[in-house]
């Protein structure tokens, strides 16, 4: 037997092998002749990639700045509440980002990671949608002055969304560090929910009036619920599958190429790959990034859209038929 590793400059496993046959039985000039197209999905992704870079340390220098931003934010002592929990809730932040983030010292990232955080409870809190809005930016003011005093070159700005949404989340604060990490931080306050579904239930408000509840309800729903459930559950996926970010990379690629990426989300993308490592019968689930991108393009088009529901378990219970029929 025989134990091949990777080697800077020597390609894949797969790669050696094939070469050293084809050089000891037809000879160096057959073998110099021949084009190996197994890694062309490494220079389609990205021009920062090296030979010697794995796929999962592309993404190491975020994950680590993220880690680096909840550490400093536990550290401060002048916080009227503590961190209860912070959630990353960016597609940067589970290796499914088509672009690398960042290289530390090469580039700064173009758009912040959404990383969510909840604080303790505290009956200080307003009652009302508006008043918790304006909570959370001076929360957010009082977090970026921490922050700027306490961290060496850390840059801090608050800045506002939704303005005329004022149901909707409405500031938020972006935290740059000198490595170029950047992210971008909102608060979930868990009462806001709970006051938009007192809204809705309310028979005295006409349609036209709960349709705006409706919409905060559901950004509210899909910004920091649905979102960072997704984000660690791809977590995992990643860590599991070392081919699921290269995979989904090559298939955002691929939806971008056909002009596809404005009729779908992100998550819609990522959730479709997932489902051919989670659910990968009648084979085993891919383990190179090319057959992964084939195994997703099969699966676009056999699937029954029109009839069949489509659904993907990430987590580690089975899928029952009562919760199938909750999903649908």
């Amino acid at each position: 037997s025989v134990v091949w590793s990777f080697q800077s400059g020597c390609g894949s496993v797969f790669h050696q092998v094939v070469s050293y046959i084809l050089k000891r039985w037809f000879g160096e000039r057959f073998e110099s002749q021949v084009k190996y197209l197994e890694s062309k999905d490494s220079s389609i992704l990205s021009q920062t990639q090296l030979p010697s870079t794995s796929e999962i340390s592309l993404f190491q220098p975020i994950i680590l700045a993220y880690r680096q931003l909840e550490q400093d934010i536990r550290a401060l002592d002048d916080m009227p509440l503590h961190l209860r929990v912070m959630q990353p809730a960016d597609a940067q932040l589970c290796s499914s980002s088509v672009h690398i983030p960042f290289v530390p010292g090469k580039s700064y990232m173009l758009q912040p990671a959404d990383v969510i955080l909840q604080f303790e409870g505290s009956g200080k809190w307003p009652d009302d949608i508006e008043a918790i809005q304006r909570t959370k930016a001076a929360f957010l003011l009082k977090l970026s002055e921490s922050l700027s005093s306490t961290v060496d070159g850390v840059v801090c700005r608050v800045g506002l969304e939704n303005q005329y949404e004022h149901l909707q989340n409405q500031s938020f604060l972006d935290v740059i560090y000198p490595s170029g990490a950047a992210f971008r931080l909102r608060i979930h306050h868990e009462r806001e929910a709970a006051l938009h579904e007192i809204q809705l239930k309310n028979k005295t408000l006409t349609h036209a009036e709960k349709l705006p509840i409706a919409r905060a309800l559901a950004a509210y729903k899909q910004s920091f619920i649905h979102r960072p459930d997704l984000t660690s559950s791809l977590q995992r996926l990643a860590t599991a599958h070392p081919a699921y970010s290269p995979t989904v990379r090559l298939v955002k690629k691929w939806f971008s190429s056909h002009r596809l990426s404005p009729h779908f989300s992100s998550a819609a993308i990522e959730l479709i790959t997932s489902h051919i490592f989670t659910h990968p019968q009648p084979w085993a689930a891919p383990v190179n990034p090319t057959t992964g991108l084939l195994r997703a393009l099969l699966l676009l088009s056999r699937w029954d859209w029109q009839n069949r529901p489509f659904i993907t378990n990430l987590s580690t219970d089975p899928m029952t038929q009562d919760r199938v029929k909750l999903a649908v």
